[in-house]
């Protein structure tokens, strides 16, 4: 991902004059946010299904995938366009201007692509995840309305949504957001305050599965298909996360999993029905088979720990059929909150005013989430005492009526 070779791969790519001439929609997404497969083709599970619904509401759609993306074309759902030779040779042409502010330059550079691209297009609105300061520049100076649907953790205490938009340039910012819940919507009441619109839509991806529609062919499919039972033995979700040593600025800290945590699977494995997920970066990015050999190594090749499964299949069918959740600090919290999944936050920054103190407020303080230390004892207690909740917090949105004002305004 992101290497020279894949790149020239996707330099003979149609670009821009190749886009369809007008539609409703823009969508925007990059590899890294195809966290599902269907029918053999990369799927971004949050875009893409605002795709679908744009299309049962009759609305056209065009999808253009971010640089440095490469599962475009008949790789990815939606065949996504490709942008990538204009982006490169606009980073290259900025970089060889002497003097101002280069990083202002570069970002000006391609907010010239973003606009060839929308000038092809003639889209009504925009939808992507989380658009980049180029594409929003491009798209508020052509009075075209960009909107950021969410992809993870907004609260409190994300940087991005608390400060780094807030406080940058107004062209940076997009005209609206679609969020999963209030808390989302909350930490973005800064934007209301300039003019922005911010809505609850709840999460469509998992919309589909607790609101089923027998038109949704996606989800009657997997639904249909033959899943393992899980009954007997507690099943515990581990959901693996990706850059944690630069997010955390700690070169120290674990790549994959804490040691503590691999201890009390093995120790456990019998007992429980240890179930992993990978992030989808560590899918994506080229990295999969890094984590895997880890994985192998960690607890066999072929034991009771599972990963592919638990990879392979949708988020919200995943939790359906478990009864914990483990992570660091993974967006899947709030995700198993709405199934009343307890979570182990294995992690002591949510404590004592460290860099996590803002995260999850909502989950923690109901308990469905609790700050678990990382030791081989202390997990296997959290395992052994906490069981599933028989009510959720779910509590939906209105997405289908919220793009429909968004295309139709």
């Amino acid at each position: 991902m992101g290497s020279l070779g894949g790149l020239l791969r996707t330099l003979g790519c149609p670009g821009a004059k190749a886009l369809p001439s007008k539609v409703d929609v823009l969508l925007v997404r990059h590899d890294l946010d195809c966290g599902y497969s269907y029918n053999g083709l990369a799927y971004s599970h949050i875009l893409d299904s605002v795709s679908d619904v744009l299309k049962d509401l009759g609305k056209t759609c065009c999808t253009v995938a971010s640089p440095y993306s490469f599962l475009v074309g008949e790789k990815a759902y939606g065949s996504p366009f490709c942008i990538n030779r204009a982006y490169a040779f606009a980073t290259i042409f900025s970089k060889l201007k002497f003097g101002g502010d280069r990083v202002r330059s570069n970002i000006y550079a391609k907010k010239n692509v973003w606009r060839t691209v929308i000038e092809a297009v003639s889209p009504r609105a925009i939808i992507g995840i989380a658009p980049g300061p180029e594409l929003c520049w491009a798209a508020n100076e052509m009075s075209v309305p960009v909107y950021d649907v969410q992809h993870g953790v907004i609260n409190e205490g994300h940087v991005v949504y608390k400060e780094i938009l807030r406080d940058g340039p107004d062209e940076y910012v997009p005209s609206g957001f679609l969020c999963w819940d209030r808390t989302a919507a909350d930490t973005l009441e800064w934007a209301r305050k300039r003019g922005r619109e911010v809505h609850v839509i709840g999460n469509p991806w998992f919309q589909r599965f607790i609101h089923r529609r027998e038109s949704d062919s996606l989800v009657e499919e997997v639904l249909s298909d033959c899943i393992p039972s899980l009954v007997g033995k507690k099943t515990i979700l581990v959901t693996m996360q990706w850059g944690l040593r630069e997010f955390f600025k700690d070169p120290d800290y674990y790549e994959f999993l804490p040691e503590a945590l691999i201890q009390a699977i093995n120790a456990s494995k019998n007992e429980y029905n240890w179930w992993l997920r990978l992030h989808p970066v560590q899918v994506r990015s080229g990295i999969k088979d890094k984590v895997v050999s880890f994985l192998e190594r960690s607890f066999g090749k072929e034991g009771a720990v599972c990963w592919e499964l638990p990879t392979s299949l949708p988020l919200p069918l995943v939790l359906a059929k478990c009864d914990l959740h483990i992570t660091d600090c993974g967006s899947t919290t709030i995700e198993a909150g709405w199934y009343g999944i307890p979570t182990a936050l294995l992690n002591d920054r949510y404590e004592n005013g460290g860099i996590l103190k803002k995260y999850f407020l909502p989950e923690r303080s109901c308990g469905l989430a609790v700050c678990v230390s990382q030791d081989v004892s202390h997990i296997l207690e959290w395992v052994s005492f906490y069981k599933r909740s028989e009510t959720g917090t779910w509590k939906g949105g209105n997405v289908r009526d919220v793009l429909s004002g968004i295309v139709s305004g």
